[in-house]
């Protein structure tokens, strides 16, 4: 692939992710939020910190691996009234991995 050939360390095309502005939106909401609906705000912030952790963990081991490939971070699909996230798309010579 004429894509490769001059290739020898990975590429992000997209490296931002919008997890940071989620987590600090959710911080507004829990301001000004109270009881269950305060507490559920909690969990979310957390379980997105988790993921946040994750997620630059993986950013870290692919900038890292010294493999020729491009990586997509948060990608966002959408068709009509559906919609998917995928975290990371990469493309390999021989491979594409989406996690």
């Amino acid at each position: 692939m004429a894509l490769f050939n001059k290739l020898n360390t990975p590429v992000f095309l997209k490296e931002v992710s919008d997890t940071t502005q989620y987590i600090n939106r959710l911080k507004e909401l829990q301001d000004r939020a109270t009881g269950k609906v305060k507490d559920d705000i909690a969990r979310e912030i957390n379980l997105a910190n988790y993921g946040e952790i994750g997620e630059k963990n993986i950013a870290f081991e692919l900038k890292n691996s010294g493999m020729p490939m491009y990586i997509i971070h948060d990608l966002r699909l959408e068709f009509e009234e559906l919609s998917a996230q995928i975290d990371y798309v990469v493309v390999t010579r021989k491979l594409v991995f989406f996690n």
